[in-house]
């Protein structure tokens, strides 16, 4: 490869590391290092006819540009991190301006292309070594974009930053690092990728000397793993740890594994058991009539609906349920696209011993549009479920009627 003049070095220099590709404008940002305006322009558009730079045009949005595969590979093993720090520092503090303007929309609804902008920014920081910055930057995003159904992103930064940091030392240095190493291990178990979730978990594990304050995490860690996969005995075995440890040594820490372990203890078949956690300090009257004072809780009202229905109280609990999703829809955490599809799966699963086949497809179809490509194993079991609806080589109902149908009910 040729010499690259002075300002198409310093392009490419920041392409090299920007993990991502940037529109023209986003690009040009960055010129005040060392590109005024016009070389940039003449620069950037020398570097596409040599086609070193890469331009992805997008509907109804600038195109994008970014460095050819093998380009970026020649920086990356060409420059050392050190060399590199100072472009990739302006990168992030572009990105901080972008986010310091949109921070206010973040959320699941957020359009992913939106969303990107601070994955984007954790890619960074992991390519200048600031890993402390990027767990921050993980948290702050993990809601949007696990909770928006951009899970495989979430999993994808994750993986860089995990891959990046020395583990011996991650839990004393990174203030986040348990708490990210958890919500990967459920974007992990939600994917159905329960390989990468065991070798994370027993990864974190080796980094827990003793029975301490960070041992009841991963007893929940392990414990919510197992609950997700059906091995229910498992997960209580594990939650018990946790809660166990937990009340003999006192300890006060926002670690705990009670929630887990009533989930377990719902599903292995003790629904009674569970909702005498679920409820809290309401009485089940109380919550099917919604009465004053009871909070507004979706995953409360879906939780105790499910040990209704499991106990045979079917009437309540889709009263339950109906309260739960109509809640659940405003809902901003990162479990609230998987807690609406858990609701809809299981008022389909009533409609189905009612009798009722369109309800009960329609409850189906929806919670399949809603977990889309974030949980291939549970829609894989909703589709089996919706087979046994009808003969095979019946249409399915589309999305626009199953959703109309959903949205009729919740109305009452």
């Amino acid at each position: 490869m040729g010499q690259i003049g002075p300002s198409r070095a310093d392009i490419t220099a920041v392409y090299g590391r920007g993990g991502k590709a940037g529109d023209r404008n986003h690009t040009s940002a960055f010129r005040g290092f060392a590109v005024e305006l016009q070389n940039f322009t003449k620069a950037l558009r020398s570097l596409i006819s040599l086609n070193l730079i890469v331009v992805k045009p997008e509907l109804d949005a600038p195109d994008l540009y970014d460095l050819h595969p093998l380009v970026r590979q020649f920086v990356r093993v060409r420059f050392e991190r050190s060399e590199r720090s100072d472009f990739i520092t302006i990168v992030i503090n572009q990105y901080k301006v972008i986010i310091s303007a949109i921070g206010s929309m973040l959320g699941v609804n957020l359009p992913f292309a939106l969303l990107e902008r601070w994955s984007q920014k954790a890619e960074l920081e992991v390519s200048a070594g600031l890993y402390n910055e990027a767990f921050e930057t993980l948290v702050e995003i993990e809601n949007a974009l696990i909770g928006g159904g951009h899970v495989q992103e979430y999993v994808r930064v994750g993986r860089l930053l995990f891959e990046s940091i020395e583990w011996e030392t991650a839990p004393a240095k990174y203030k986040q690092f348990d708490k990210v190493v958890g919500t990967m291990a459920v974007a992990f178990d939600q994917l159905g990728d329960f390989e990468a979730a065991d070798n994370l978990i027993s990864r974190y594990e080796a980094t827990i000397p003793q029975k301490t304050v960070r041992y009841i995490k991963l007893c929940d860690i392990r414990s919510y793993s197992y609950w997700v996969r059906g091995e229910f005995e498992l997960a209580i075995d594990w939650a018990t740890k946790g809660v166990a440890l937990k009340k003999d040594s006192h300890v006060d820490t926002t670690f705990d594994c009670d929630h887990t372990l009533a989930l377990a203890q719902r599903d292995s078949g003790n629904p009674s058991i569970a909702l005498e956690f679920f409820r809290k300090s309401w009485t089940v009257d109380e919550i099917v009539e919604s009465a004053d004072g009871v909070p507004e809780d979706g995953p409360m009202y879906g939780n105790v609906g499910r040990c209704l229905q499991m106990i045979g109280r079917a009437e309540e609990a889709l009263r339950c349920y109906r309260k739960s999703i109509e809640l659940l829809e405003i809902d901003s955490s990162f479990h609230s696209r998987s807690n609406r599809a858990y609701g809809r799966r299981w008022i389909g699963q009533i409609f189905v011993d009612l009798g009722d086949k369109t309800m009960a497809e329609a409850f189906f179809m929806d919670a399949i549009r809603i977990l889309g490509t974030a949980a291939p194993l549970r829609v894989r079991e909703i589709y089996a479920e919706v087979d046994n609806l009808h003969d095979s080589g019946v249409p399915l109902m589309s999305e626009a009627k199953s959703t109309a149908i959903v949205r009729e009910w919740m109305r009452g």
